[in-house]
């Protein structure tokens, strides 16, 4: 056996008083409890450490363990409840427009347009549509604000990334979510503002605070408002299906 094989994870599905879970042994030295998107226990613990440990560990967390698969089911209604379909609304710079039946994509300022196929057929349209329009946001408002902060990026691109907002490369690109359309003006002003200032600070550390709250007095409001957004459009990001 390889070093490469020996060290590789070892994964065992049991069950202990009436408790499904998965059992990931490794080289790590600590046992730790997960819960999974799905709501599954995953417990990851060191090869050594005896069953028994574990699953008495397990049952001490019996009560942690059923209320986060209550708030991972929940999450998956909200989600489900969530996700486009005719009937439903789409977000747009901060408004919510109703989805409608129609033989292609579309949108024509007041209604999205589904095909009889549905979700996730829609899902490389949509994408398209919200970076042209993410793509038009940043050419009329980011300008405004480098001009506040003192600065100026080597490149503006709107990339594909689902779990983060926007991004600073150390040569000085930003680099924004298609998803920044869907926000709310505030809020998206936000993410531009809080890239930018990442030009002059690299880092979170007070200076770079003090810098946001320079140029947002209000930042905070407007990063909570984001966040709820980040809720909202979840569902467009979900690979599964």
């Amino acid at each position: 056996m390889s070093g490469r094989e020996k060290e590789a994870e070892r994964v065992q599905a049991r069950r202990t008083d009436g408790m499904e879970y998965s059992l990931i042994r490794s080289s790590r030295r600590t046992l730790a409890l997960y819960i999974l998107p799905d709501g599954r226990v995953e417990a990851r613990a060191p090869r050594r450490l005896p069953l028994r440990e574990i699953e008495r560990f397990l049952a001490e967390k019996r009560d942690w363990i059923r209320a986060g698969q209550e708030k991972a089911a929940a999450r998956r209604a909200e989600q489900e409840a969530l996700r486009p379909a005719v009937g439903g609304t789409l977000p747009l710079e901060g408004r919510e427009y109703p989805v409608a039946a129609g033989a292609a994509f579309g949108f024509d300022g007041n209604r999205f347009f589904f095909p009889p196929e549905g979700w996730p057929a829609v899902r490389e349209a949509l994408t398209a549509f919200y970076r042209e329009r993410t793509e038009r946001l940043l050419r009329a408002r980011l300008d405004r604000y480098a001009d506040r902060a003192g600065v100026r990026p080597v490149s503006v691109r709107v990339g594909s990334a689902v779990r983060r907002w926007g991004s600073c490369s150390g040569r000085g690109g930003l680099r924004f979510s298609w998803m920044l359309a869907a926000a709310g003006e505030r809020e998206a002003d936000y993410v531009m503002v809080h890239e930018l200032c990442h030009l002059r600070e690299h880092n979170h550390s007070p200076a770079f605070w003090r810098l946001v709250e320079e140029l947002l007095p209000d930042y905070r409001e407007r990063r909570a408002m984001l966040r709820r957004t980040e809720r909202r459009v979840a569902a467009l990001t979900r690979s599964d299906e």
